[in-house]
């Protein structure tokens, strides 16, 4: 059985694996870096929403969950932990827009060397 503290980090920890697949899941809808945000009120205030909750929740009121509050540590330790989901996203976004690229501007060559024959 995990105790209050597990308990806490382990909440903390899970919401911001899908905080950071949140940004993920927009890029992939948009085709876009996870950091462009430019034009997107609702989603920066669904993300800020979240986090002020998250805080709110594990400091604020840790008994409605059978939770123990985190220290800085904690926090630090939980938004590490879980990052990677948002970078290996982009740089998977990164390696792909890359390649698509090299792949049109193959296809360019070919059609204007075809062209040219």
């Amino acid at each position: 059985m995990l105790s209050p503290y597990e308990k806490g980090f382990f909440f903390t920890t899970f919401v911001m694996a899908h905080f950071w697949n949140m940004f993920n899941a927009r890029a992939f809808d948009t085709g876009m870096s996870a950091f462009s945000l430019k034009g997107c009120k609702g989603f920066v205030m669904i993300a800020i929403f979240i986090i002020v909750g998250q805080v709110l929740i594990t400091e604020f009121f840790p008994g409605l969950f059978g939770i123990d509050d985190l220290d800085a540590g904690d926090w630090l330790a939980s938004v590490l932990l879980t990052a990677p989901v948002l970078v290996v996203g982009e740089v998977v976004r990164l390696v792909g827009r890359r390649g698509v690229a090299a792949r049109h501007r193959a296809s360019a060559r070919e059609k204007k060397v075809g062209a040219s024959l």
